[in-house]
């Protein structure tokens, strides 16, 4: 087996491994979790009880009135179908390989001819 073929089948392995990686870690998550506002009763004001006080330029000019949130009917949640959500994942798992396979074959070519450059100068 020649050493351009080996390097090309050890990039692909490591392509997989970089999909599979890419999928097991990619868990969002929100940074913080975030307050729920009650649906038709007003906010509590941001120096309410139990809240927060910050002192700032833009706190000091508030009057500390709560915004009443509406309750505005729209479509319901529906989930990604699991057909789309699999063709993403192979795509991405295609796209992975792909790049894998060009950066792999560019790095065997430069190794092959920095190997041929110093096996011709040590001549």
């Amino acid at each position: 087996m020649e050493l351009t073929s080996k390097l090309i089948f050890w990039a692909f392995f490591v392509s997989v491994g970089a999909v599979l990686a890419l999928v097991a870690l990619d868990r969002r998550q929100p940074a913080r979790r975030q307050r729920l506002a009650p649906r038709g009763r007003p906010l509590p004001a941001p120096h309410a009880e139990g809240a927060p006080r910050r002192l700032g330029t833009a706190a000091l000019g508030r009057t500390g009135t709560a915004a009443v949130v509406r309750d505005v009917p729209t479509q319901p949640y529906r989930r990604t179908p699991l057909w789309r959500r699999l063709l993403a994942v192979v795509g991405l798992g295609t796209i992975t390989a792909v790049l894998g396979a060009i950066i792999a074959i560019v790095l065997a070519a430069a190794a092959i001819a920095t190997m041929l450059l110093l096996t011709s100068a040590a001549r």
